[in-house]
């Protein structure tokens, strides 16, 4: 089962902001072809404490875990889509 894991610490401030990158990554993941929708499993881990050197105040990573049967080009294009739609 694929897990879309969203870290992030003060970059998604409100209930609505947290649905939409919820949405967004579970809507890229069933987009991609190899990924049964009902699959998917999509969280957000909320972090409070963290040090970002380059002076900002808010970070959000997007990590996705996949059962071993996928080839690196489906990876990539995965990961390609989802960099694309979480930094519009």
């Amino acid at each position: 089962m694929p897990h879309f894991v969203i870290e992030q610490g003060n970059a998604l401030l409100t209930a609505q902001e947290r649905a939409d990158a919820l949405r967004l990554a579970s809507q890229i993941g069933a987009a991609c072809g190899f990924i049964d929708p009902v699959d998917i499993k999509a969280r957000i881990l909320d972090v409070t404490d963290f040090a970002l050197l380059d002076g900002r105040d808010s970070f959000l990573h997007l990590s996705v875990h996949m059962l071993a049967g996928r080839t690196p080009q489906q990876k990539e294009a995965l990961t390609l889509a989802l960099r694309r739609a979480f930094v519009a």
